[in-house]
């Protein structure tokens, strides 16, 4: 999403008349926005006040995809077991790629015969 396309989603959706170039500012830290405009934009970028000021979250100053944004939402709506679960074996699939012990086919093999994931 381009500065412009977040003032015109927060003008249009929201009556924030945030422009591109006020956008910027905030961006260079030229100038502070109000609670009223971090609401909008936090709104029209579907994340938090908290993580739009860099306080929250590992995704600080990059673009969600819309899919990575959608699986947020759905993992989200699931049981708390089933996000820890989900998050232990992306946390050791992370561990294993990065010292390359692990390939997408160990990993489905893993899931297929129901192993334990370890911590």
């Amino acid at each position: 999403m381009t500065q412009t396309d977040l003032g015109e989603v927060c003008r249009d959706r929201y009556g924030n008349p945030a422009t591109h170039s006020t956008i910027s500012q905030y961006e260079k830290g030229l100038t502070t926005p109000t609670v009223e405009n971090l609401m909008a934009m936090a709104r029209a970028l579907e994340v938090s006040i908290d993580w739009l000021l860099g306080n929250s979250g590992t995704f600080v100053g990059r673009s969600l995809s819309p899919d990575a944004i959608r699986l947020a939402k759905e993992f989200d709506a699931l049981p708390k077991q089933a996000q820890e679960t989900i998050v232990r074996c992306m946390s050791w699939t992370h561990r294993m790629s990065k010292k390359r012990i692990i390939t997408a086919s160990d990993l489905v093999q893993a899931i297929l015969a129901d192993t334990t994931i370890p911590r």
